[in-house]
């Protein structure tokens, strides 16, 4: 089937722009949903309406009891599934490569700066921000506007996921039983209707209904897991910012103040005492760095 080929290699460009979760995901979607569905289903579904028989003769009323039995097969039911789940995907891969490419012609129009003269050049950096999507490898970092398309493309698989899981419940079960007894016009009374391989089809629906709620969790544990590394990185980013304070706490400095202060006064007292004594025979004067306790220097005239 070259459309499943087709939406496979959409899918893996995804891949490579998706967190470890979402990479687990892809990985239950390719094996375990659209692998059997290429595979296995398609060839035992082949002969559902062929081999419904009814045990009666009245025309019309074999096909009106397989529309109510079977609303939508249930290959094409799943078929949709895929594809449904598989759309928010593309959304979010053409937003990826819309940032990547906005991004390159930023790059472009950073390196052709160097030909232009300084206030050109001053201009263009605060006119053009570097780019912060794309890291050097190639690959794209998930965050800001592209972590909010990545949440609401997780938010639509998960409502998707579940709606068609509630769907297929409502329209025709989870098993298949061997008889289905069917009253609508233009039957005549009710009529007995024989499937084929029941045991065998209701088994690839519980496979493909184990896959679906093995695809459900996965979105929510990656939604979870995409909160809480956005809650680290803010709290991270407000550690950041806070200023600690450099000066000690006022209850410690006042006494080294008062004690500086007292030192201080004496020192002075001493000079003054120097100064009267030697009067104009010879001053000497001391300078003192007291705070810091080391002697500046002695001048003698």
């Amino acid at each position: 089937m070259g459309e499943w080929d087709l939406l496979g290699r959409l899918l893996e460009k995804v891949q490579s722009h998706s967190t470890v979760i979402g990479k687990v995901w892809l990985t239950v979607l390719f094996v375990f949903r659209i692998m059997v569905l290429q595979t296995g289903a398609e060839k035992v579904w082949g002969d559902e309406q062929s081999d419904f028989i009814c045990n009666t003769q009245q025309p019309g009323c074999e096909n009106v009891c397989y529309d109510l039995a079977f609303p939508i097969s249930h290959v094409r039911f799943w078929v949709l599934q895929v594809i449904a789940l598989a759309t928010p995907q593309l959304l979010y891969l053409g937003h990826v490569l819309h940032v990547i490419h906005v991004e390159k012609k930023v790059k472009e129009k950073m390196r052709n700066q160097a030909q232009l003269d300084d206030k050109a050049s001053l201009f263009l950096r605060r006119t053009f921000k570097v780019p912060k999507y794309t890291k050097s490898s190639g690959k794209v970092s998930i965050h800001g506007r592209l972590l909010r398309s990545y949440v609401l493309h997780l938010i639509a698989k998960i409502v998707l996921e579940a709606l068609f899981i509630v769907g297929q419940y409502f329209l025709y079960g989870f098993t298949l039983e061997a008889r289905y007894v069917c009253s609508r016009f233009p039957c005549p009374h009710k009529v007995d209707c024989f499937l084929s391989r029941p045991t065998e089809k209701s088994i690839i629906i519980w496979f493909m209904l184990v896959a679906a709620v093995v695809s459900l969790t996965l979105s929510i544990a990656e939604l979870f897991y995409l909160c809480v590394r956005a809650v680290k990185e803010c709290a991270a980013r407000r550690q950041d910012y806070t200023v600690t304070p450099v000066t000690p706490p006022r209850s410690e400095n006042k006494p080294t103040q008062k004690q500086g202060e007292v030192i201080q006064n004496f020192v002075n007292l001493d000079m003054e005492l120097q100064g009267r004594k030697s009067g104009m025979n010879g001053v000497g004067e001391r300078a003192v760095d007291v705070t810091s306790g080391n002697i500046i220097g002695e001048i003698h005239i």
